[in-house]
């Protein structure tokens, strides 16, 4: 964040490579648009809806399920990394903007 403040530039991995804007907008687009219609797909194929409840949690309880949630995310997120470049197809055709700049 903020690499072109001086004293956070040590830590830029590509000193001298700076993403363009047109570079930015292609990675974040498509990545939006695979989120939207595979969510969208999960809905419609997974027709199943889960039922608000009628009283909100506890802080406790809300602070142990955010913490799960984050705990289930960031795994979830791990092994969809390693799936990425586990799967020839999925490397080659989806995760390699990720390694498009390289140091």
């Amino acid at each position: 964040i903020f690499y072109d403040i001086p004293k956070n530039m040590k830590s830029k991995v590509q000193k001298e490579a700076w993403h363009s804007n047109w570079d930015i907008l292609k990675m974040a687009v498509s990545q939006m648009l695979a989120y939207v219609i595979l969510n969208y797909a999960s809905w419609v194929v997974w027709p199943k809806r889960v039922p608000l409840p009628r009283e909100a949690p506890t802080v406790l309880q809300f602070c142990v399920e955010f913490f799960v949630s984050v705990m289930a995310g960031d795994f979830l997120i791990y092994w969809e990394h390693r799936i990425m470049h586990m799967v020839p197809w999925l490397r080659n055709n989806i995760h390699y903007v990720h390694h498009m700049y390289s140091a």
